[in-house]
C-alpha cells in the first residue's frame, strides 16, 4: 500500500462578525499519526480511518488542530526504522521523519497516535499453522525495535502524549475460513493464534508503558479471547471472538486482508479516545468593549477529554466568563482590567494573562 500522508485543516465555526467574536484564529497545533496500514486506513471507506475519527473528534476540543499522517501501510517495527516500503519520505522512514516533525514543531504537536508490530507477526501464520520460529523472531524484533522507535519520538517531542495500542487477532478468522492461507478453516490454527497474539501485545503493553505511552485496548471491544457460541456471521453461529473478526475486519471474504472496516476502525478509535490525555492550552486577545453594548468574545480553549475555564483578577462588571471560555455580558463601568484565565483538564493547565478594555 502507498504511503498516505494527509494534511487536515482546522475546523472552525466560521468567521467572527457582529458582536460575536474569538481570538482572532487558534494557533495552530498538530496530531501526528504514525503506524502501519491501520493509520493510512486500510479496509475502510475515504474519510473513516480510525486516525481519521480521532482527529473528527478531538477537533472539537482542540482549535486549531492539524492531522499530519506519516503512516506506511506494511511498517513492521524494522521497516519504520530502516524504510523500506514507502519511498517518499524525506530521511528514509517512517520513525526519522516523524522525529523531524517533533523536531521542527517544537510545542505544536498536541499528541501523536501509532500503530506498529501487526506487521511484524501477521505473516507467521501464511502456512495454515502458527510458525513458532517466525514468531519467536517477530516477538524477538519487537522488543528490540520498540525502545528505538519510542525513545527516538520522546527525545524529538519531549512530554508529547503519546498513545499506542495492542491489537485484536485476525487469525481467529481460520476458524470460519482458510482464504488468508489458501486452505481449509482450521478451529487449530484459530486457537493457536491467541497465544500470539497475547504475546505481542503484552510485549507492546510493557514498553509503551516504559516511555510513558498510554495504550489503546483495542483487543477488549473485540473480545480476543471469548470462545463463546454466541456470535455469528452470515448466519453462520460462531465463537463471540471469531464472529467480530468476520463481521468487523475483512478477513472473512474471498480476497481477505487483516485491516478493519469502517466499524472496526470506529472501535479503534473509541479505543485510543478513551485513553488519550491532551494537556489544556487558553489563548485569545480581548477586543475592546464599549460600555452598554452587547459584547462576546471565545477563547481559544483546548484539551482532551473535557477542559474547564476559570480566572484570576476582576472582570468589568456586567461581563461574566463561562466555564468553556466565553466572555460575555454588556459592561457598565469603563476601563483597563487585567485578568488571567486558566484552562485545566485532567492532563494538565495553562494560563493566558490579558486584559479587557472598556471604552466609554
Amino acid at each position: 500500500m502507498a504511503r498516505d500522508r494527509t494534511h487536515r485543516h482546522p475546523r472552525t465555526s466560521g468567521r467572527p462578525d457582529g458582536h460575536l467574536r474569538t481570538g482572532k484564529y487558534p494557533p495552530t497545533v498538530y496530531y501526528l499519526a504514525l503506524g502501519d496500514s491501520l493509520s493510512t486506513g486500510g479496509g475502510s471507506t475515504p474519510g473513516h480511518s480510525y486516525v481519521d475519527d480521532i482527529y473528527a473528534q478531538l477537533s472539537q476540543n482542540i482549535p486549531g488542530l492539524v492531522l499530519e499522517n506519516l503512516g506506511c501501510g506494511g511498517d513492521s517495527t524494522t521497516r519504520m526504522i530502516h524504510g523500506g516500503l514507502c519511498k517518499s519520505y524525506t530521511t528514509g522512514n517512517q520513525l526519522a521523519d516523524g522525529e523531524l516533525f517533533l523536531r521542527s514543531h517544537p510545542s505544536q504537536v498536541a499528541f501523536m497516535s501509532i500503530d506498529v508490530g501487526g506487521d511484524d507477526i501477521v505473516g507467521c501464520t501464511l502456512s495454515g499453522t502458527v510458525n513458532p520460529t517466525c514468531v519467536a523472531n517477530a516477538l524477538a524484533a519487537v522488543q528490540t525495535n520498540m525502545p528505538i522507535i519510542l525513545s527516538g519520538l520522546r527525545a524529538a517531542g519531549g512530554s508529547v502524549p503519546i498513545v499506542g495500542m495492542n491489537y485484536y487477532d485476525p487469525i481467529l478468522a481460520a476458524w470460519y475460513s482458510g482464504a488468508w492461507f489458501h486452505g481449509p478453516a482450521s478451529e487449530t490454527t484459530a486457537r493457536a493464534s491467541l497465544p500470539v497474539l497475547r504475546s505481542l501485545n503484552s510485549d507492546l503493553a510493557a514498553i509503551y508503558g516504559q516511555y510513558g505511552a498510554r495504550v489503546a485496548n483495542v483487543q477488549g471491544p473485540f473480545q480476543s479471547g471469548d470462545w463463546k457460541l454466541t456470535g455469528s456471521f452470515l448466519g453462520t453461529t460462531l465463537p463471540q471472538n471469531v464472529a467480530n473478526i468476520c463481521n468487523w475486519t475483512q478477513m472473512c471474504i474471498a480476497n481477505p486482508t487483516i485491516h478493519t472496516n469502517d466499524f472496526g476502525h470506529s472501535l479503534i478509535a473509541a479505543a485510543y479516545e478513551k485513553v488519550l490525555r491532551v494537556p489544556a492550552s487558553v489563548s485569545g486577545n480581548p477586543p475592546t468593549a464599549s460600555i452598554g453594548v452587547p459584547y462576546s468574545f471565545q477563547f481559544n480553549v483546548g484539551g482532551y477529554p473535557s477542559v474547564m475555564v476559570s480566572k484570576a483578577g476582576k472582570l468589568p462588571q456586567g461581563l461574566t466568563l463561562s466555564k468553556s471560555g466565553l466572555l460575555s455580558g454588556a459592561p457598565t463601568r469603563s476601563g483597563t482590567f487585567p485578568v488571567i484565565v486558566k484552562a485545566s483538564d485532567s492532563a494538565g493547565s495553562a494560563t493566558d494573562a490579558t486584559q479587557v478594555l472598556v471604552s466609554s
